[in-house]
């Protein structure tokens, strides 16, 4: 099994229940998740210990890029329309507990304990009984400790955030009464599919048969296998490119701005606090979301809710600033098609000039991701997290030279930080671009909070 890149700051218990199975599973098989994945027993736990998330409205969202973002544009607006809301979303970035939210809000490391020893032993009881190369998925061990934590604080409504897939993933068992899924692009191919036709399909399949399905705008091939899905579960489609209109988009220092209409509601003027214009999409799928949850499951859904919803929140790590003079933005960029939002923001941000701060492993689009801002920065410092599983590229100083002229390698991060605040002053920018551990790491050295989002 991976090492856990936080490990020292999981609490001793947590580490046992959640990745116990894992670590005696040992390298797990190589193969798609219809083979590999066996959330059958994520099932049986729940079972045995009596959780049923029937007795909350609930939501579960995949995809490919901006599921994290939909979850929490979604949770807020339920939370600002008069719902207590419980948030489960992954991976986190500093701290295990920013896993499992209550009203934005981390769960504290007391009351995540006293969950984990109530369910103790019943996890162990099915780690001891399961042989490998099977496991007890570290999602439905999640799931479980958030059943356990909404149930003591009277929760109203969940959503759940799925991990890579679909049909395999824990979160299916939730038996959402809205499913959503955000863009779907070819990724995972070894797990999901070979095609982006597959992985579409793994996906849709998330849903629970005959509750809503609301879909982001995606590619044609994609959405067609979404409506044969939704046919087949018998789910009605809720796609957010014939549903919603966006007009006057515009960048700003607080976020996006737009006209939105979703359904035959008009939000003029709305402020997203998520920069980047892609969140004006990611706003219109999560308020179909909410209409539609309203509709099924009888949650509140007011106007004013969805205004500050979309308001309130902070989401650490994406395209998120946290230094002024110099100006730092961190994101998680690590290909062509999420450094282009991150080019067009920079254009709002003065600076006389600009260093960039890569931390792309492979087989991530290293490439792709130079080639976008290679030409809009001075520096590109290339740098690299100690994460054993992690692979990086030995040519990566060649492949990003080909589109910036000063490169630099600093194999550790902080180092790589320490660099380029050196050679930036008050009037300059940095650009902080990479894996998920990147971004931890960063939101460490800089301290940033990241168990409030609003």
């Amino acid at each position: 099994m991976k090492q856990h890149p936080y490990k020292d700051r999981i609490p001793e218990i947590i580490w046992e229940i959640v990745f116990g199975s894992l670590r005696k599973a040992g390298p797990l098989s190589p193969g798609p998740d219809a083979l590999t994945r066996h959330i059958e027993y994520t099932s049986e736990l729940f079972t045995m210990l009596d959780i049923d998330f029937g007795r909350w409205p609930r939501v579960t969202v995949t995809g490919s890029k901006g599921k994290g973002s939909v979850a929490v544009l979604l949770a807020s607006i339920l939370q600002a329309s008069g719902e207590r809301v419980g948030l489960v979303s992954s991976p986190e970035m500093r701290r295990f507990n920013e896993r499992i939210r209550l009203n934005g809000t981390c769960v504290s490391d007391e009351k995540l304990v006293q969950a984990a020893q109530r369910i103790a032993p019943a996890v162990r009881t099915l780690i001891e009984r399961i042989q490998p190369p099977h496991y007890l998925g570290t999602g439905g061990v999640v799931l479980a400790l958030a059943a356990t934590l909404f149930a003591e604080a009277d929760i109203s409504a969940i959503v759940v955030e799925a991990g890579r897939g679909g049909a395999y993933d824990e979160s299916r068992l939730v038996k959402a009464d809205v499913s959503v899924l955000t863009p779907i692009m070819l990724e995972h191919a070894d797990k999901l599919g070979p095609t982006v036709q597959d992985i579409a399909r793994t996906k849709a399949l998330i849903t629970f048969p005959g509750s809503p399905l609301v879909t982001a705008p995606q590619k044609a091939e994609v959405q067609e296998v979404i409506e044969t899905v939704g046919k087949e579960l018998g789910s009605s489609v809720f796609a957010v490119a014939n549903t919603s209109r966006i007009e006057h988009a515009a960048n700003s220092l607080q976020g996006v701005r737009c006209d939105l209409q979703v359904n035959e509601q008009v939000f003029p003027e709305l402020l997203i606090s998520l920069p980047g214009l892609h969140q004006a999409e990611n706003a219109a799928t999560a308020i179909q979301a909410t209409f539609q949850l309203a509709r099924v499951a009888g949650t509140s859904c007011t106007q004013d809710g969805i205004r500050r919803g979309l308001q309130q929140v902070r989401w650490p790590g994406r395209a998120q600033r946290i230094q002024n003079q110099p100006w730092i933005l961190l994101d998680g960029a690590i290909n062509r098609e999420s450094a282009e939002p991150i080019a067009a923001l920079v254009e709002i941000l003065p600076a006389r000039k600009l260093t960039a701060v890569v931390c792309v492993p492979k087989p991530k689009d290293l490439a792709g991701l130079c080639a976008v801002i290679g030409p809009i920065v001075s520096t590109m410092v290339l740098t690299q997290v100690p994460v054993h599983h992690l692979q990086w590229y030995e040519d990566a100083v060649a492949i990003a030279s080909a589109f910036c002229a000063d490169v630099k390698a600093i194999p550790f991060a902080e180092a790589a930080f320490q660099a380029a605040l050196a050679q930036s002053g008050p009037d300059d920018g940095i650009l902080l671009l990479g894996t998920q551990s990147f971004l931890g790491t960063a939101l460490t050295f800089w301290d940033v909070d990241t168990c409030r989002i609003w």
